[in-house]
C-alpha cells in the first residue's frame, strides 16, 4: 500500500471501515474494560458472555406516525462555505463560514442547530440564524422543548436557553469516544459512544442502557436516529438495534452495514450509504441495495443522507447531490458545477417537513486550474504526475484519486508548472507523485469553488518538504 503525507490521522481500531483486525489486536481491544468507572448513578451492567450466534433480529415494523408533506426547507452544510438552505426552489445563505461544519441537527422543536469550526454554534429557524455560542462542538442535539446538549472528545455541554454548563467526562474512560447525541420524543437524551450508551431522562439522573440481549461485544456506536413513535435506532459495530420502553431489539439487516450516516426516513425506512451503494431496509423484510445502475449516477462515497415527507431521499456524494424517489429512482442529480449554490462537499443535510421545490439545474460550469509544484528549497518538482479530486485518499491501492467519482491527472513541466482543463466548479484537494510516492499537498476547500465558467484560477505554488514526501 502506498504511503502519503498524513495531514490528519484518525485511528479506527478494528472498524469495519478499515478492515479486519489481527488476532493480537482483537485480544488487546477485547481485554479493555467496557464499563469501568462510568461516572453515572446506575451501576454499569457487566459484560455478557460471548454468544455463539448473534440474534438474527426482527424486521422493521410499519411506521405508526403521520408524515408531514407540507413544503419545507433543506439545509446543506458545505465545507468552506457554511450552511445553505433551499426553500421553494431558491437557495439562501443561513450561515457563512470558511471552515468545516461539525454537526447539523434537526431538533425536536423544529429548529435546526449547527456547529461550525471557527464559526460557533447556531440555532436556525427558517432563514434566520442566532448564535448560541462562540464555541463549536462535535455533536449537538435539541429536544422538543428546546433543551440543547452538545459534546466533544472532552466533555458534554448543556444549554438552558441562557447559559452553557459543562458535564465532565473524565470518569467515563479515556478510550470512550463520543459517537452521537439524540433525544427521543419523551425528552430522554441518548449519548452513544465507543464503549457504551448513556441515557438522561428529563429531570432525572444519568443511567446506562442495558443492551446485552442484542449486543455482547464492544459496541463502537456510530449513530442514533429517533422516530416520532418514541423509539430510537442505533447503529453499532455489528448492526442496528431499536431502543424503546427501556428495551433493545435487534433489527434484521441481513449483514448490511449501517454506519455513521444512518438515517430513519420519515417513510419508516432505514437508510445508509457505503461505498457506491445506497442501502435501505423497510417494513417487513423489504430492502433496496441501489448501486450506480439503479441510482442512475455513479457515486464513490456518501457524505450525508436525509429524507423528506414526500418520500424523497436526498443523497450528498462525491459525485454531487442527488434526489431519488420510491425504488431509488433518480429524480434530479446536481453534478458538480451545475447548481451555483452548491460549490463543494456537502457534509451534512437536514430537511424540514416535505422539503422544498427542486431548483433548476444548469449546464456544468467549468474552467482551468494552473499552478506550480515546488520543493521547499524552491526547486521544481519536474516531470511527475499530479492529481486533483474532491478528497485524495491517504490510504489507497493505486493512486489517491483513483477511486474518486471525479478526478483529473496532469504532468508537471520542467519548471514544475501544471495545468488542469475542464474543471467543474467544486472544491478539490491535490496529490503529487514525488520520489516514487504520493503526497497530499492540500485538503478540500482550497480550490476551486470560486472558479468561473471558462475562467482560470492560479493556485500559485504547491510546496513539498524535500525528504518528507510520502511520509
Amino acid at each position: 500500500m502506498n504511503r502519503v503525507v498524513r495531514v490528519a490521522l484518525v485511528a479506527l481500531l478494528c472498524s469495519p471501515l478499515v478492515g479486519a483486525c489481527s488476532k493480537k489486536q482483537e485480544s488487546e481491544i477485547n481485554a479493555r474494560p467496557s464499563n469501568a468507572d462510568s461516572g453515572v448513578t446506575a451501576k454499569a451492567p457487566p459484560q455478557a458472555a460471548t454468544a455463539e450466534k448473534a440474534p438474527s433480529g426482527e424486521p422493521l415494523g410499519a411506521p405508526s406516525w403521520e408524515v408531514d408533506a407540507a413544503p419545507g426547507i433543506t439545509y446543506f452544510a458545505i465545507d468552506g462555505v457554511g450552511v445553505v438552505g433551499l426553500e421553494a426552489g431558491e437557495f439562501f445563505t443561513a450561515i457563512t463560514n470558511t471552515f468545516l461544519t461539525k454537526d447539523l441537527h434537526l431538533g425536536g422543536d423544529g429548529a435546526v442547530y449547527a456547529s461550525l469550526i471557527g464559526g460557533g454554534t447556531y440555532k436556525i429557524v427558517g432563514r434566520n440564524a442566532v448564535k448560541l455560542s462562540a464555541t463549536y462542538y462535535d455533536q449537538i442535539a435539541a429536544s422538543s422543548d428546546g433543551d440543547v446538549w452538545a459534546g466533544d472528545l472532552r466533555n458534554l455541554y448543556h444549554y438552558d436557553g441562557t447559559a452553557w454548563t459543562t458535564t465532565e467526562r473524565a470518569t467515563w474512560g479515556d478510550q470512550d469516544i463520543l459517537g452521537d447525541l439524540a433525544f427521543d420524543t419523551a425528552g430522554t437524551l441518548f449519548v452513544a459512544s465507543s464503549e457504551r450508551m448513556r441515557l438522561k431522562p428529563r429531570d432525572a439522573d444519568w443511567t446506562l442502557a442495558d443492551y446485552r440481549a442484542v449486543l455482547a461485544t464492544r459496541p463502537f456506536f456510530h449513530a442514533v436516529t429517533p422516530t416520532p413513535d418514541g423509539a430510537v435506532y442505533v447503529s453499532h459495530v455489528n448492526g442496528v438495534f431499536r431502543w424503546k420502553d427501556g428495551k433493545a431489539t435487534a433489527i434484521r439487516t441481513a449483514g448490511r452495514w449501517f454506519g455513521a450516516n444512518l438515517q430513519m426516513l420519515p417513510t419508516g425506512w432505514l437508510a445508509s450509504g457505503s461505498g457506491s451503494t445506497l442501502t435501505m431496509i423497510g417494513p417487513g423484510d423489504a430492502s433496496i441495495d441501489a448501486d450506480a445502475e439503479m441510482l442512475g449516477f455513479d457515486p464513490k462515497a456518501f457524505s450525508a443522507i436525509a429524507g423528506d415527507g414526500q418520500g424523497r431521499v436526498w443523497l450528498a456524494t462525491d459525485a454531487g447531490v442527488a434526489i431519488v424517489g420510491p425504488g431509488a429512482k433518480l429524480i434530479q442529480h446536481w453534478k458538480p458545477g451545475t447548481v451555483a449554490a452548491i460549490t463543494g462537499r456537502v457534509s451534512k443535510m437536514v430537511i424540514t417537513k416535505g422539503g422544498p421545490k427542486l431548483p433548476v439545474v444548469g449546464p456544468v460550469q467549468q474552467g482551468t486550474v494552473v499552478g506550480k509544484a515546488l520543493w521547499d528549497d524552491g526547486q521544481p518538482i519536474a516531470g511527475t504526475s499530479i492529481q486533483m479530486c474532491e478528497r485524495p485518499r491517504m490510504m489507497f491501492k493505486n493512486t489517491p484519486c483513483a477511486d474518486a467519482a471525479f478526478g483529473l491527472t496532469a504532468q508537471t513541466g520542467a519548471d514544475g508548472s501544471f495545468r488542469f482543463e475542464h474543471v467543474p466548479v467544486w472544491q478539490y484537494g491535490f496529490s503529487i507523485k514525488a520520489t516514487d510516492t504520493w503526497s497530499i499537498t492540500s485538503g478540500s476547500m482550497t480550490c476551486c469553488a470560486k472558479l468561473t465558467n471558462n475562467g482560470t484560477i492560479d493556485l500559485g505554488s504547491l510546496v513539498l518538504r524535500r525528504g518528507k514526501a510520502g511520509k
